[in-house]
């Protein structure tokens, strides 16, 4: 296979999910403060929804043409803002699952960040490989999408 064929939009909302998930995993850590994993989730979920949702509305407003109806193509805007929030579903669910067992703020904040990074890894080379690049290309280039990852783990714990 040459390449993948993906809608680089996927792609797009895809990283900027991951990259709002980790963002947010990372500010939403507190050490000095009682675990909160259940809250932290319901967080990240309301902010990816409204970006989404932003992110659709502002789309539609400014490429709305003439003519077409308003509000139908509003729902078939918002409908394709399904990949920013799938993105975000393993580090909801890893939340959810820190709440369960009872994890420490620190075990769960770790996990997910590492876990996101991981995925941005894997988000790069799925978009070079979608524009064609070879393994050895993609493999690079998922390597500096992990930076993102990195550089938010290290702001972190500068900011901490």
């Amino acid at each position: 296979m040459k390449h993948l064929a993906l809608d680089p939009d996927l792609v797009f909302c895809g990283v900027t999910g991951t990259v709002l998930a980790t963002g947010l995993l990372a500010a939403l850590n507190d050490p000095g403060l009682p675990p909160a994993p259940n809250n932290d989730a319901l967080w990240i979920l309301v902010t990816i929804v409204t970006t989404a949702l932003t992110r659709a509305y502002a789309q539609h407003v400014s490429k709305h043409e003439p003519g077409k109806r308003f509000f139908p193509h509003l729902g078939h805007k918002m409908a394709a803002q399904w990949p920013i929030l799938a993105a975000v579903v393993p580090t909801f669910l890893l939340l959810l699952l820190a709440g369960l067992r009872g994890w420490p703020t620190e075990s769960y904040t770790l996990y997910g960040l590492i876990m996101n990074t991981v995925l941005l890894f894997g988000w790069g080379i799925v978009a070079a490989r979608n524009t064609g690049h070879n393994w050895r290309e993609s493999g690079l280039i998922g390597g500096a999408q992990m930076l993102i990852g990195i550089v938010i783990i290290v702001a972190s714990q500068l900011i901490k």
